[in-house]
């Protein structure tokens, strides 16, 4: 029984996220920390010279999403919709200490609204994320803080079908939610 209530509990948490973290996410991002970004990737740097984006628009193609991450009353920010692959974005996490952005390692790219999450791990809310995973699904993570960076804790595999032996792609009638481990 009790894999059908985490399946079941991961469909609710696609449809807060759905419903509710839209309003949050989107937001534009403050220019000192998209400078600051600029600074810590330089690949993200590189990209934005060889574009030859200004500083506006890296403003611009940001997706931000203010939030308190670690409880102290203070806006933290998840970036992401910047240097983006064929589907998945990488995301990027900062707090905010005094007048400065300092980056907060979570190494991975996703696709849609990251999400946070009410729980908490050493202090900061756990994020979700979805990494998109071709045809057959995506999969859904959420991250831990470990008390210097975010770690995958919690992995999901949502699978819409399989590729069958002559390499047709096969549709379930239900889409299959599956835990799984997450190394």
């Amino acid at each position: 029984m009790k894999p059908k209530i985490s399946a079941l509990r991961a469909i609710i948490s696609l449809l807060v996220v759905a419903t509710l973290g839209l309003a949050a996410y989107g937001q534009k991002a403050p220019i000192d920390l998209a400078r600051q970004l600029l600074r810590d990737e330089n690949w993200v740097a590189e990209i934005s010279r060889d574009n030859g984006w200004s500083i506006s628009e890296v403003v611009r193609m940001l997706q931000s999403q203010r939030t308190d991450l670690n409880g102290d009353r203070v806006p933290d920010y998840i970036l992401t919709g910047i240097a983006c692959g064929n589907v998945n974005c990488p995301v990027f996490v900062y707090r905010t200490e005094g007048r400065r952005y300092v980056r907060v390692p979570l190494e991975t790219e996703a696709t849609g609204v990251p999400s946070v999450e009410r729980s908490t791990s050493k202090g900061y809310r756990n994020i979700g994320l979805h990494i998109h995973g071709g045809a057959e699904g995506f999969s859904r993570i959420i991250f831990k803080y470990s008390g210097s960076k975010y770690r995958p804790a919690e992995c999901y595999r949502y699978s819409n079908g399989y590729v069958d032996s002559r390499g047709s792609f096969q549709p379930y009638k239900k889409p299959r939610i599956v835990e799984r481990g997450c190394g």
